[in-house]
């Protein structure tokens, strides 16, 4: 009778496959081999599969080799041969898409068919996945690549349709790419948040070229259900780009705009104008800052169709919950007096840097809700408006105010005493006081 082999509990086997796996590396040739070692031993299958979960459920391939990722797909495929599956683990995949586009002699880049080919038979066997970031940060290439990746778009468009986070880094801004990119995002119908993260645009790009598709024409029950979309940009933000793209989507619930804009122009109307027209469900609203030249004057016409486009936001979407407004000049009081009436669900509210913020005019304040207040940098800001928010905001948490109404004795000062707030440090570099009270239950606990 044949001596029975010893069962090597599946704890010693995780250690022996960590122990094979470099810590600082996502996916190397050495992962392949536990894949690989997984499908040759498939007795070793039930104790490896955790780790094996563990490695492609949130795949990281912005730094692996084309090779790696081709043996990497061959390997799914004889997974699926042996009714293992593991591409069905993988929901979340980080992709660099220079993999297509590789550095030919060490300086001119070339786009390669057969990598973009292999990419996309990837993607193929990997898909339904929920998570998808392209990173285009080390593209740093002129334009003639913008027939190339606009035809990658739609060749993974059928790919994505389960995607509902959608990440894309250091996206470039080029006409032909950017209509297919709008047609993706137009047709992904389970589609809930596109993150563009270190967004560059192209100042000399005509913007004509850039919103040339035309928008939906079907009704908006049938869109997708997109609820937020957040930029971070390098430099100045593209307010006609986003504007169109905000056509597709009139369920959006957040918008995050991280950047600046020009004060000497229209931008920011432009963008309420879009949001007036396409996003009546706003929960969540970040605008970009405006970029202070220093000796930026605006007219009384400029500052007064500014405040009416706020103020009609404000009245539209009565569903907000943040809004952030931070550094924009021309904003004042009668924004602000269409907030006090109807911000009932607002929960934070950013008016740092607002110049034009005083507040005196304003006898009654409806947030019921409010948690955060923050006015600072709002030098011409009057005490009496910030004593009014503190007293009749009856879950408010946190409040910062510009050092100057807060001195020993001062109505605020005691105000926010009485209340309870207690005065906590910041670094000198913000030029602001603030206050926390705790013991307040707030809308989340």
């Amino acid at each position: 009778m044949p001596k029975e082999r010893p069962h090597i509990p599946p704890e010693i086997w995780i250690i022996i496959f960590n122990n094979l796996r470099p810590a600082s590396l996502p996916l190397t040739a050495i992962c392949n081999d536990v894949v690989a070692c997984s499908l040759v031993c498939t007795e070793w299958h039930a104790e490896v599969l955790p780790l094996i979960g563990k490695e492609l459920t949130t795949l990281d391939l912005t730094s692996t080799p084309l090779t790696d990722l081709c043996r990497l797909h061959s390997l799914l495929l004889e997974s699926q041969k042996m009714r293992l599956d593991y591409a069905s683990l993988i929901t979340t995949l980080f992709l660099d898409l220079t993999i297509m586009i590789p550095l030919r002699h060490g300086w001119e880049r070339t786009h390669v068919p057969s990598a973009e080919d292999t990419v996309v038979s990837f993607l193929s066997t990997a898909c339904p996945f929920s998570t998808l970031r392209l990173d285009f940060r080390n593209l740093q290439v002129p334009s003639q690549f913008d027939e190339p990746l606009a035809l990658f778009w739609l060749r993974i468009g059928p790919l994505c349709a389960e995607v509902a986070h959608l990440e894309l880094w250091g996206t470039p801004l080029w006409p032909l790419y950017n209509s297919r990119l709008a047609d993706l995002l137009g047709s992904l119908t389970n589609l809930r948040e596109v993150s563009f993260e270190d967004f560059q645009p192209n100042p000399l790009l005509p913007h004509e070229l850039v919103v040339r598709t035309p928008p939906h024409t079907s009704p908006p029950q049938q869109r997708p259900p997109l609820a937020s979309i957040r930029f971070r940009y390098h430099g100045l933000i593209d307010v006609p780009y986003i504007s169109y793209l905000l056509l597709f989507f009139p369920r959006l619930k957040s918008l995050q705009l991280d950047g600046t804009v020009y004060p000497d122009n229209h931008t920011v109307d432009t963008l309420v104008e879009a949001l007036l027209v396409s996003c009546p469900l706003l929960e969540e609203l970040t605008l970009p800052s405006e970029k202070h030249s220093g000796t930026a004057k605006y007219s009384f016409d400029a500052i007064a169709s500014t405040n009416a486009r706020m103020a009609q936001l404000v009245v539209r979407c009565a569903g907000l919950r943040r809004l952030d407004v931070s550094g924009n000049a021309r904003l004042g009081d009668r924004f602000l007096e269409a907030l006090a009436g109807g911000g009932g669900n607002l929960e934070s509210l950013y008016l740092r840097q607002c110049a034009g913020i005083r507040g005196g005019s304003i006898r009654e304040v409806t947030w019921p809700k409010l948690e955060m207040f923050d006015v600072a940098g709002c030098e011409a800001v009057d005490p009496r408006f910030v004593e009014l928010v503190v007293r009749s905001c009856p879950v408010l948490r946190d409040v910062r105010v510009p050092m100057g109404i807060v001195g020993e004795g001062s109505v605020v000062a005691t105000v926010l005493d009485g209340a309870g707030f207690v005065k906590v440090s910041v670094p000198r570099k913000d030029w602001c006081s603030y206050f926390r009270r705790t013991g307040v239950r707030g809308m989340w606990g």
